[in-house]
């Protein structure tokens, strides 16, 4: 389980699941950024509470109204957001002493590893 402060926690205990609407989610992750989760780390979040892939936690997030600046590629934060993003990866790529790439494995607890 991640480590998060105790405004996440409380966050993270709203029942908000698979079935809530989109309003509702967005407003969530909005929550999660205003207590001090970054991108990554609300994007797990919401992997383990919707029940859903990477990618389409990701999509949730980077549409989301609070985070929705990160998601267009000429975007000078998409830099620092991998940077953000590497801080606690698994596996970091650099190409021209940029991060390019970052990967996590969401299954670090099970015996599959």
């Amino acid at each position: 389980m991640l480590e998060h402060n105790k405004e996440i926690e409380k966050i993270i205990e709203r029942n908000v699941n698979e079935s809530s609407s989109e309003l509702e989610i967005d407003q969530f992750i909005s929550d999660l950024k205003k207590a001090g989760s970054n991108p990554i780390m609300t994007i797990k979040i919401i992997v383990e509470k919707l029940n859903i892939d990477f990618g389409k936690a990701k999509e949730m997030v980077f549409n989301c109204s609070s985070w929705s600046f990160l998601y267009s590629q000429p975007n000078p934060f998409t830099q620092e957001f991998l940077n953000i993003a590497s801080e606690d990866a698994d596996k970091v790529e650099r190409k021209d002493g940029k991060i390019i790439s970052v990967t996590y494995k969401l299954d670090k607890g099970s015996e599959n590893n």
